[in-house]
């Protein structure tokens, strides 16, 4: 049993996560900018003044980062680049100079990075060999692996996952395109040919506590599913499970760009990671094929695994 800390603790990712590690036996404490109800102790931080509560140390075997200002939260204005900048890299950096200054006993840092680290890639599959690209989510995550990587400094086994699009019923893309669909508004985004590297966010979950089990693990993992699948297959697929039609016109790219700005690229840019390196650990999938990961979080239906 290992004792877990983690920041960001409270989305999306950390609320399914922690329930998996306590299930598993380990001892989840969270780090947050405010106290909050929570069946976890929670420390609070604030990287923005350097302060951070060494007492969460004690005893704690693995970091887990998750925390980062929302990709697509805000319009990306030059101040809310810089936030979503600062609140991965300088958090990053306070806990490495926490660590460094306080007698601890932390082995493994984990830290989510993203599929943007590629940028725009077309069909081609992707290893994490492959260099970020040169555009602003390309940027940002090569800056956030660095401040992972430092970590290694001190002796410290580190991982960076590249994580794709995580689909949940609780969160994320899927309730707003599933909602589209919904209203029959559903339709393919820009060429509809972008890949999309998703994972089921059970699986992802299981894919943490791999590499936090498994101490051979470190560095880069892609880490989404190993089918990806283009936009308009996707939308396809929910027309499918709802049974509602999908318009044959796409959205049109110049529209979504008037609309979100250089936010775009988001849902525009498309990846397809390999996954090859996970599995080579023994990683085994529950959800490889996206319409049984669909069905499974939409209508409940169930799956042999």
């Amino acid at each position: 049993m290992a004792k877990i800390l983690i920041t960001g603790g409270t989305g999306l990712v950390g609320t399914h996560l922690s329930e998996l590690l306590t299930h598993k036996g380990h001892k989840v404490a969270l780090v947050s900018r405010a106290a909050s109800k929570s069946s976890y102790p929670i420390y609070t931080w604030n990287p923005e003044e350097k302060l951070f509560p060494i007492e969460a140390l004690e005893g704690t075997d693995v970091i887990i980062h998750l925390a980062g200002a929302g990709i697509v939260d805000h319009r990306w204005t030059i101040a809310y680049k810089e936030i979503i900048y600062k609140s991965r890299i300088d958090s990053a950096n306070l806990i490495f100079e926490s660590l460094k200054a306080n007698k601890n006993s932390v082995r493994t840092f984990i830290s989510a990075s993203g599929v943007g680290y590629y940028g725009n890639t077309g069909n081609v599959w992707l290893d994490e060999h492959q260099p970020p690209a040169n555009d602003f989510m390309g940027r940002v995550c090569k800056a956030w692996e660095e401040s992972a990587t430092q970590f290694e400094s001190l002796k410290i086994r580190v991982i960076r996952m590249r994580t794709g699009v995580v689909l949940s019923q609780d969160g994320g893309a899927l309730p707003v395109l599933s909602k589209s669909v919904k209203l029959f508004a559903g339709a393919p985004i820009g060429s509809g040919l972008q890949y999309i590297p998703w994972i089921h966010i059970d699986d992802l979950c299981k894919m943490y506590l791999s590499v936090i089990e498994n101490e051979e693990m470190q560095g880069p993992f892609n880490a989404n599913a190993p089918s990806p699948i283009d936009n308009s297959f996707f939308m396809t697929l929910l027309g499918r499970i709802f049974k509602k039609p999908i318009w044959p016109i796409n959205i049109p790219s110049f529209v979504l760009k008037l609309i979100l700005g250089e936010k775009s690229v988001v849902v525009l840019n498309g990846q397809r990671p390999s996954v090859e390196k996970i599995q080579s650990f023994g990683f085994k999938f529950s959800y490889s094929d996206p319409e049984v990961a669909l069905r499974n979080l939409l209508i409940k239906e169930k799956i042999s695994i």
